[in-house]
């Protein structure tokens, strides 16, 4: 973001674009006397008003502005006093009054009309609405008021309104992109996805709750920045002044009435047939009527809702603990019971039962967790299985509370739980659940690879049952690609594959997909996660092994390691999307790591860092090893736009992590700390590391990872050795991405004008920009070498507009001339190195070479880049 909004100044204007263009047509226009800006109160008609003010001087006008009152309605020209002081007039009421109001104006104005802005003008007086009215008539001035909606009568202006003489402009709630802009702007960096869609939601299109909402959780330390992007802590918290309008708004109310709004705030929406029978309908109507109710149609009837998710905060938060009690049973009371045994109303009332003391059917309880945790709110179902745990350990208890306590990140508890569980197992598909659940958390959670491989083994050894042996199986395959051994979990999986139709095929066609994809072989890949999610829409939600969401998040891996960018991020973004709204973050983090890859193969980094950002932040809350990923591509990315100190820190804080189990990204992790080492400098160390992440790849069987790492290489200048490897993968690895990383590597090999064309041609089709920028940057300077001018301008201007897409992404190519104003790799490595204001004694110690090798290299990089001294080698560097 280019700058913070502080919270004593005004907010930038986002979204208005519309008003603002009426407004300033409207000042051009002698047939329109003025513009009435009206909508309900928060939504900015303030804040456009002294727009029109700013408008208005730039246009070299006279400008006043007022402020009504409702205080001072009945002190005649209160509102106008400030005004006519301006004028030098008095503000006593007489028949003089308003000739010499209309002189003044006239003689401040000049030539053009004089503008003022009112403020709040259903409050106004009669006698200032009457002057207003005749100083509208003289048409001296131009008139910018505002108006709340169903508030005050302002009859001198609302006459002017049905003359047509007035430009009425409705200021209505601000759309959600701009008040996602609007709130990035206001904290000055990134919002992450869920924090941000919570604080949009909240203020529901209302700036003025925005505003005070965000400088809350400011305040109270609730919204805080982390790794770079600006995240929630805990719960919304509200600002005194946010709290003191929301309560303005709630003052008045009869006790019925009172009562009434409270029973809504807890079951917010809520049947109009069940608060019937607990207050009398006047008392909603009259609530519907003060804007704080409003009736939704649904399958069931009417339902009523507050207005505003804020005045059930402040209601609950004022309700003492005995009177919530109170208020939760009689809701559970007055639901029947039998009529709502399934399903969001069982989860409502068992809630209620909850919150008033307990009580209530543990069945009812029991599917009421159920159903939380098929809807994602882990919290909620936690909460409820706990309460049925607590009472009457089960089984089926066990397994809601171990499973949304994983997802929770409070992993050893679940752990607790489910051990605990284990000898009340009274059959193998009880026993196999149990144990499957248990090893899953052991493994990716708290990195116990033994003990979960020690689990797994006495469940194998206790179960007959063929399904249930499979699909301990299935999870060893599941285990073996967490550990990043494709080849390995690719041969354990096949077995299970020959046996369609049951949970254990669901998960081993998942695993196997997504080994594929790292595998490079893409087009089976893709065939088989298709064929997994279609098995797992057909497994029953009880014999689940993954969420549904997994088997998408395997769906756009495939597509994006095949070249299918688009595809890839647009399941990605969907599921993402989803998972914000459910508020579930495991859901989110995983999208929003094939969102980050994909960015990243799309030559966006700075979009892909801050994905990145919410992977190792989410992943960091929920206690999972994916919080590695995350770090991982904070440092790819912030490498790819020339952060260096962004990188190191991402890999200092990975470092610092407890050993973990899984180990499925660790190539690209290698590949982030090649490209760290990269953009400091040390050319040298990147491609030991790449070459290290090469060996890695291929000796788990991941050839696709294997493929980017050549690539790497390749685009680092190792050409001869990584590019004929590369060749060689062609029956490995395929998809387009494949094909077009072999054009590019054989065109740099062979310094092949054509095929270095075709290259960035292949790579701009699948929407890598960034490689086929550099692509086009070869086709340049193999251009140059052949004194074809015409192509390398031609190619010159590609890859400039390929790089404009890039976000700010660096570029690796050879630049343009003959050899020998071309810088070795050596010259290159210790010209960087110089540029980071390293003595020559420290390169030498860092290359292991003399101190005398270092000073002839740096002569000969001052002699091809035309430069006297070391200061000038950063400036000329940079350059392309």
């Amino acid at each position: 973001m280019e700058r913070e909004v502080r919270f004593g100044s005004l907010w930038p204007i986002v979204g208005r674009d519309a008003e603002i263009r009426a407004l300033t047509e409207a000042f051009g226009d002698p047939r329109c006397a003025g513009v009435a800006l009206v909508g309900a109160a928060g939504f900015g008609k303030t804040r456009l008003a002294v727009r029109a003010l700013d408008l208005a001087g730039d246009r070299g006008m006279q400008v006043s502005s007022i402020r009504a009152t409702k205080s001072a309605t009945h002190v005649p020209l209160a509102a106008l006093g400030s005004f006519l002081g301006e004028l030098d007039l008095s503000t006593e009421l007489d028949t003089e009054l308003f000739a010499a109001a209309t002189r003044a104006i006239d003689a401040r104005r000049g030539d053009q009309r004089m503008v003022l802005v009112i403020d709040d003008a259903h409050e106004l007086d009669d006698a200032s609405a009457l002057l207003l009215d005749r100083i509208v008539d003289h048409g001296g001035a131009f008139i910018v008021f505002t108006a709340r909606v169903g508030e005050g009568d302002p009859t001198a202006v609302v006459r002017k309104w049905r003359d047509q003489q007035f430009l009425r402009i409705e200021v209505g709630p601000l759309p959600d992109r701009d008040l996602r802009a609007l709130a990035e702007l206001a904290v000055g960096g990134p919002l992450e996805g869920a924090s941000l869609q919570a604080i949009v939601e909240s203020s529901r299109g209302n700036v003025l709750f925005l505003r005070e909402l965000i400088h809350g959780a400011l305040e109270s330390g609730v919204l805080a920045p982390e790794l770079g992007l600006w995240h929630l802590k805990g719960s919304l918290s509200h600002s005194p002044r946010l709290r003191d309008l929301i309560e303005e708004r709630l003052t008045g109310l009869s006790a019925l009435e009172r009562e009434a709004l409270e029973l809504v705030a807890l079951g917010d929406p809520i049947h109009l047939t069940l608060l019937e029978r607990l207050v009398p309908l006047p008392a909603l109507e009259q609530l519907e009527r003060r804007g704080l109710l409003d009736v939704l149609d649904s399958d069931a009837g009417p339902e009523l809702r507050l207005n505003h998710p804020f005045y059930g905060d402040i209601v609950r938060a004022q309700l003492p603990s005995l009177r919530r009690m109170l208020l939760s049973r009689s809701l559970a009371d007055a639901s029947d019971m039998d009529a709502v045994a399934e399903g969001r109303d069982a989860m409502r009332v068992a809630v209620w039962r909850l919150e008033g003391g307990g009580g209530g059917r543990i069945e009812i309880t029991q599917a009421a967790a159920r159903t939380a945790l098929r809807m994602e709110d882990f919290a909620l179902a936690a909460r409820l299985s706990r309460s049925v745990w607590e009472q009457s350990p089960s089984v089926d208890t066990a397994l809601v509370l171990g499973e949304a306590l994983d997802f929770l990140g409070q992993n050893r508890e679940a752990d607790d739980v489910l051990a605990t569980a284990t000898p009340m197992a009274v059959d193998d598909r009880q026993l196999t659940k149990l144990a499957v659940r248990r090893a899953a958390a052991l493994y990716r959670s708290l990195g116990e690879a033994d003990a979960a491989d020690q689990v797994i083994h006495e469940a194998v050894g206790r179960v007959t049952e063929p399904a249930c042996r499979r699909e301990l199986q299935a999870l060893r395959g599941n285990h073996l690609l967490m550990a990043g051994r494709v080849a390995a979990a690719i041969e354990l999986d096949e077995e299970l594959l020959l046996v369609p139709g049951d949970a254990a095929f669901a998960q081993a066609s998942l695993d196997v997909g997504v080994a594929l994809a790292l595998a490079g072989r893409t087009r089976d890949a893709i065939d088989h996660v298709d064929r997994a999610l279609s098995a797992r829409l057909d497994v029953d939600d009880e014999e689940q092994l993954s969420a549904v969401g997994i088997y998408l998040v395997a769906q756009s891996l495939a597509h994006a390691h095949a070249g299918d960018l688009a595809g890839a991020q647009g399941v990605s973004d969907a599921g993402y999307q989803v998972s914000v709204e459910k508020n579930n973050a495991d859901g989110q983090a995983w999208f929003a790591s094939v969102l980050g890859l994909a960015y990243l193969e799309q030559g966006r980094p700075v979009s892909a860092m801050n994905m990145f950002r919410e992977v190792a932040t989410l992943f960091g809350t929920l206690n999972h090893p994916g919080r590695r990923w995350g770090l991982g591509g904070i440092a790819l990315a912030g490498a790819l736009v020339g952060d260096s100190e962004v990188s190191a820190a991402a890999l200092r804080e990975l470092d610092d992590m407890a050993p973990v189990a899984v180990h499925l990204q660790d190539v690209q992790i290698t590949r982030a700390r090649a490209w760290t080492a990269m953009v400091r400098g040390e050319l040298t160390a990147a491609r030991r590391l790449l070459w290290e992440a090469v060996a890695l790849a291929d000796g788990w069987g991941q050839h696709g990872a294997s493929a980017q790492a050549l690539h790497d290489l390749v685009r680092m200048g190792a050409i001869d050795p990584a590019a004929e490897q590369l060749e060689g993968m062609g029956g490995l690895v395929d998809g387009a991405f494949m094909e077009a990383r072999v054009l590019f590597a054989r065109a740099s090999r062979l310094r092949d004008l054509t095929l270095a064309a075709a290259a960035a041609d292949r790579f701009e089709a699948i929407g890598a920009n960034l490689f086929a920028a550099e692509a086009a940057t070869l086709v340049a300077d193999l251009a140059s070498d052949a004194g074809l001018r015409r192509v390398k301008t031609d190619a010159g201007v590609r890859a400039g507009r390929l790089l404009e897409l890039c976000e700010g992404a660096l570029i690796l190519g050879v630049t343009g001339g003959n050899e020998s104003t071309r810088l070795t790799d050596r010259e290159r490595e210790v010209a960087q190195l110089a540029a980071r204001g390293l003595t020559s004694r420290k390169i030498a110690e860092d290359l292991y070479v003399s101190v005398r090798t270092v000073d002839n290299h740096l002569q000969q990089v001052y002699v091809k880049l035309g430069i006297k001294r070391r200061s000038e080698l950063a400036a000329r560097l940079s350059q392309p």
